[in-house]
């Protein structure tokens, strides 16, 4: 029993190490006619390492459509409600969980240390956040607004994208919106974004090593950075996504080819896209 258990640890490590740079990733199974792909990226990664994604063509030219999260239009229609959830005294949204002194460290740590602190403070709250805190004509906290088009997903899209190939949201604005500010999980995490703040070199390193084992395509190190980043109060509402998307995907690839563009946080682990597609009895596997 030792020696099968070892060996397949083994398997699994020879696996995941082989899968060198591996962002996009095919989806497949007897019943479909032909695959659909999942491109899996994360917010901490730059537009330009779309170049370095294998397989990008060949999941462009093999099917018809695309789904991601938010898609732009509905990004862009929904940016100016933005500051409601953030910053003004409402019961459910940031502010009306911290004091003054507190709300203000915050903003400092902002302003300190640029748009990724920003990244990454709002994504103690919600895991795709750094969406909806960049934008070309969107100031947040300070002056420090980065442009749409260096959110990879967005990037992704407009180089995709044609006018015979729509684009569709999992959720809408609002929908976002109420994942990232609930009022109960809030409440919650306070704390847990306080000590970010206070933190906030641990949390740098941390956003470090994950692009680092992101451009290596080193998976086993990428799913525990993963969760480290699921932060307290969100484990269950991502698995809840995890699972309502899953049935998404079933449903669509069994109508069309489609192309899906997802975090990592989504995808990776014992309760992600992955795992749960491959419980369901589709092949997913690495685009060499």
């Amino acid at each position: 029993m030792k020696k099968f258990a070892t060996t397949i640890l083994f398997f699994l490590i020879g696996f995941f190490l082989t899968c060198t740079a591996q962002s996009v990733w095919k989806i497949s199974r007897d019943d479909l006619s032909n695959p659909s792909y999942i491109v899996m990226t994360d917010p901490y990664i730059e537009s330009s390492f779309s170049s370095q994604m294998n397989g990008l063509n060949e999941a462009k030219n093999n099917t018809q459509i695309i789904y991601c999260e938010l898609s732009p239009e509905d990004f862009e229609e929904g940016l100016p409600s933005l500051n409601k959830y953030i910053i003004l005294p409402q019961e459910n949204n940031l502010k009306g969980y911290l004091t003054d002194s507190a709300f203000e460290m915050i903003k400092q740590t902002v302003q300190q240390y640029g748009n990724d602190t920003l990244a990454a403070i709002f994504h103690v709250l919600h895991p795709d956040f750094i969406r909806l805190c960049l934008s070309s004509d969107q100031q947040i906290f300070g002056d420090k607004a980065n442009d749409i088009n260096q959110i990879i997903d967005f990037a992704l899209i407009q180089q995709l994208a044609t006018d015979d190939r729509p684009v569709i949201g999992f959720e809408s604005f609002g929908d976002v919106m109420q994942l990232g500010f609930p009022a109960d999980i809030i409440g919650n995490r306070v704390q847990a974004l306080l000590s970010f703040c206070q933190n906030i070199q641990n949390s740098r390193t941390l956003n470090k090593r994950i692009t680092q084992a992101y451009r290596k395509g080193d998976l086993m190190q990428l799913d525990g950075l993963i969760n480290e980043k699921k932060r307290s109060g969100q484990v269950e509402r991502i698995d809840h996504m995890n699972q309502k998307w899953t049935a998404r995907i079933m449903t669509v690839i069994h109508d069309e080819p489609a192309l899906f563009i997802i975090n990592d946080t989504y995808i990776l682990g014992k309760n992600g896209i992955f795992e749960l597609l491959r419980k369901k009895g589709y092949l997913v596997e690495a685009v060499e």
